[in-house]
């Protein structure tokens, strides 16, 4: 038995590992061999870690008197310090953009940031939601769906649950469909489908965390969920595979949770899994806009494409490790000392 009942050591290591997938699936997209041609479904099995996690975390608290308040000031300062950088960084690139003469000019990215910001989508953006650091897509949708289950779904019993995710998995397929593939939510054109993806995803974290009522077990075999995640992410893409698509994200990304759930690391494992777990959230959000900053210099110094590569994902392994030590716990801190502050004053 693990000596922590109430931390899920593989599923830091699991969520560690698929943060690195998504940078190599960006990295593969600059035109450079893709290793990991269905990292973005990685993106499913976040959302349905978060959806565990979450009501794991919160669901007791919730009945023991937690407000909504304070839970969305909690999930607030938990995501927007390390949320806010990845906007400054991708706004230097665009101003970095501006300076060499390759952007018309500052009010497209003047007016996303002001939107991307608040968390919510740019409407000066014809395409792109966030158009200055794309993966914040995601964290927009997880924001939102935060919101909606301080309201509704803490609220659910399993059954209204399942009916949240059966009508969400119909739309999910359908939107898919509709596009001619999974990778929905980042766009304009395909953010519906993107909502559908988390309502599907999200509450079934939830449902599998209620049911989940099993003892974890010590043993190598914690292992093969991460390898079956770096397998499915890691395999070529080809015509007409959008029901493959579907059937991971659908059905083999829940499997993983509930694997990384049964089946816990060695304990001498357990530091190192902390480490990736504690990575994955600023090599998530951050990776994006230094990655198209990176790749340009590469190319003009001439480095050899798998090296590049293999320095790009351990330079972020360690930036995402210092920064979340250096920044985003004293930010965090910070954020909730100001905060209640700011509510203990009289109105």
């Amino acid at each position: 038995m693990s000596k922590n009942l109430d931390r899920y050591y593989n599923l830091d290591w699991m969520r560690g590992v698929a943060a690195i997938l998504v940078v190599v699936y960006h990295y593969g997209s600059t035109g450079q061999p893709n290793l990991a041609e269905h990292g973005f479904i990685a993106v499913d099995f976040f959302f349905v870690l978060s959806g565990f996690v979450i009501d794991r975390t919160y669901s007791a608290r919730f009945g023991a008197g937690l407000s909504s308040f304070q839970f969305m000031t909690e999930r607030f300062c938990r995501l927007y310090p390390l949320f806010i950088l990845g906007l400054a960084l991708g706004f230097a690139k665009a101003l970095g953009a501006v300076w060499i003469g390759s952007h018309d000019g500052l009010l497209n990215p003047v007016g996303s940031l002001m939107f991307n910001a608040l968390f919510l989508p740019s409407p000066v953006s014809e395409s792109v939601i966030f158009p200055l650091n794309g993966p914040a897509w995601s964290l927009f949708l997880e924001f939102w769906v935060n919101v909606l289950f301080a309201i509704v779904l803490v609220r659910l019993a399993l059954r209204s649950l399942l009916a949240v995710v059966l009508v969400s998995a119909i739309g999910f397929i359908s939107s898919s469909t509709a596009v001619g593939g999974l990778n929905v939510g980042w766009d304009w054109g395909s953010l519906t489908g993107g909502m559908f993806r988390i309502l599907f995803a999200f509450p079934l974290g939830m449902i599998i965390s209620r049911m989940a009522q099993w003892s974890k077990v010590n043993s190598l075999a914690s292992l093969v969920p991460v390898a079956i995640l770096i397998c499915v992410m890691s395999l070529s893409s080809w015509p007409g595979q959008l029901p493959f698509d579907l059937t991971i994200a659908i059905l083999v990304a829940p499997a993983i949770v509930v694997l990384g759930t049964r089946y816990e690391v060695p304990r001498y494992l357990e530091k190192t899994a902390s480490i990736f777990g504690e990575i994955s959230y600023p090599m998530y959000i951050l990776h994006y806009p230094l990655l198209f900053v990176f790749v340009p210099v590469v190319h003009k110094l001439g480095i050899n494409d798998d090296l590049a590569m293999v320095t790009f994902v351990a330079g972020m392994f360690a930036l995402s490790l210092a920064l979340s030590r250096a920044y985003d716990r004293p930010s965090r801190k910070w954020l909730m000392s100001r905060i209640k502050i700011r509510s203990q004053q009289p109105a």
